[in-house]
């Protein structure tokens, strides 16, 4: 199967980086943005509602992916991404600002999945691992980028951060520019996932994947969503919030490169341990502390 151009390449991580991008945007000025759209209260929802919507949605992005295809279900989640974002600056008051958060999160669902199955489509066996893991990368990254010029724009005025937004557009553009709309799959990709089964036998079943996602979920929303909070609180401005928070990103961003060279010497659930037991290690020693 031939792979995409250096561009192409460019162009889905690019895209990828959107999934972060939809809630921890607005983390670092979530206090002013919440007063600018009229929030007073329940701000939080601002961040995890479009969560909610990618969950909600996502069965129904899946059966329209294959009705209609990744490409051009990609092309309209990029197009509605910018839109359904930006626009966000022209509503007030919760009612019609969680409406329009909750539907940018099942845009993004269309979005993520398109992505996903265009890769699986350019690459099989382990360059397609090796993609998804850059794909992990990208996602990280953007946190980092996003974090940073939110928290940036931020300080500067409370809108600023939805203009962001728009970027969905510019990859758009990159989209039908560097990635062409068809790829036919071979019947090697079928033989070479079998492959990847039988090498992935002992990884943990689909249940055991939905409780350590959901984990590692809860603990990722929760310090995004209370950090902008606990900070503002302790007179940092939204410029520094976005700073601390996209440092943690790069944080992710070097694990995420490591990350298959680790599991494929200690196993999936070898390194899920080893992440989980210092994260709870670390927050004992902090409660103890504290009181």
């Amino acid at each position: 199967m031939s792979s995409l151009k250096t561009a192409g390449n460019f162009t889905l991580l690019c895209i990828a980086s959107l999934t972060i991008m939809v809630g921890t945007l607005l983390a670092p000025g979530l206090v002013t943005i919440a007063d600018g759209l009229g929030i007073q209260s329940n701000s939080v929802l601002l961040i995890t509602l479009p969560s909610l919507g990618a969950v909600v949605f996502a069965p129904l992005a899946g059966s329209l992916i294959d009705k209609y295809g990744a490409y051009p279900l990609l092309i309209i989640g990029l197009f509605l991404y910018g839109l359904v974002g930006a626009c966000a600056y022209l509503l007030h008051g919760p009612t019609l600002v969680f409406i329009n958060r909750f539907a940018l999160g099942g845009i993004t669902a269309i979005v993520m999945a398109s992505c996903t199955v265009l890769i699986s489509t350019w690459y099989s066996g382990e360059a397609r691992l090796n993609m998804i893991a850059k794909q992990g990368m990208a996602i990280e990254l953007g946190g980092v980028i996003f974090l940073f010029l939110g928290g940036v724009l931020a300080s500067i005025y409370w809108g600023f951060p939805l203009a962001l937004y728009l970027i969905a557009w510019v990859f758009l553009a990159m989209l039908l520019m560097f990635v062409p709309r068809k790829q036919q799959l071979n019947a090697h990709n079928t033989e070479q996932t079998q492959q990847i089964k039988k090498s992935h036998s002992n990884a943990l079943t689909l249940k055991g994947v939905y409780i350590v996602s959901t984990l590692a979920m809860t603990i990722f929303f929760t310090s995004t969503v209370l950090l902008p909070i606990t900070l503002h609180a302790l007179n940092f401005d939204e410029s520094e919030i976005g700073q601390l928070l996209a440092f943690i990103s790069l944080i992710a961003v070097f694990t995420a490169g490591f990350m298959p060279k680790a599991t494929k010497r200690l196993s999936e659930k070898n390194v899920l341990g080893i992440a989980f037991f210092p994260l709870v290690y670390h927050t004992f020693a902090l409660y103890n502390q504290v009181h």
